[in-house]
């Protein structure tokens, strides 16, 4: 990396879930495994840990969809001093068809960021509000909001963020 880090690294990650339905409006989803990286850089310790998550689908309704998770992951970085960080984070949305062709939707989550190596701990919150217009089967125009946050032990770390966005998406 930019920092002289040899960054190449081997690992493995071993992981089983299972899908399961709860009546007919009730979905989940759950994982359970575990995840080890080695570097070739001496100075980056190994990272490994525990890997996890659930998620739980409602269809509150035939319009209404409210979403729930957990995850937990090993993510790798190129942060100086950390050869990687332990990342949780809980995630929630809403989706509502207004109109067969408008859908509404909204989300918030709260992240944990745990770096192995230099002790750097951060916590991101998102949170956004979208619109959805479907032209055709496989173009849809969108309009949303997004706000960003992260409070950082880390100097420079932190920040705030506004995003507006319109965009043109086409599937083939």
């Amino acid at each position: 990396d930019s920092s002289g880090f040899n960054r190449d690294s081997d690992g493995y990650e071993v992981t089983a879930g299972a899908r399961i339905e709860i009546g007919n409006k009730l979905f989940g989803d759950v994982f359970g495994g575990y995840r080890r990286q080695d570097y070739e850089d001496t100075t980056l310790a190994p990272i490994d840990g525990a890997t996890y998550g659930g998620a739980l689908t409602w269809n509150a309704t035939g319009l209404t969809t409210v979403k729930a998770s957990v995850t937990r992951n090993v993510v790798e970085t190129t942060q100086v001093g950390a050869s990687g960080y332990f990342s949780t984070k809980f995630k929630g949305s809403v989706d509502h068809e207004l109109l067969r062709n408008l859908i509404l939707g909204g989300y918030g989550s709260f992240t944990i960021n745990d770096y192995e190596g230099n002790g750097r701990d951060d916590e991101d919150i998102e949170t956004g509000v979208y619109a959805r217009y479907l032209m055709q089967r496989n173009l849809h125009l969108s309009a949303g909001y997004d706000y960003q946050q992260r409070e950082s032990n880390f100097v420079g770390g932190d920040f705030k963020k506004n995003v507006f966005m319109l965009r043109l998406s086409a599937q083939f």
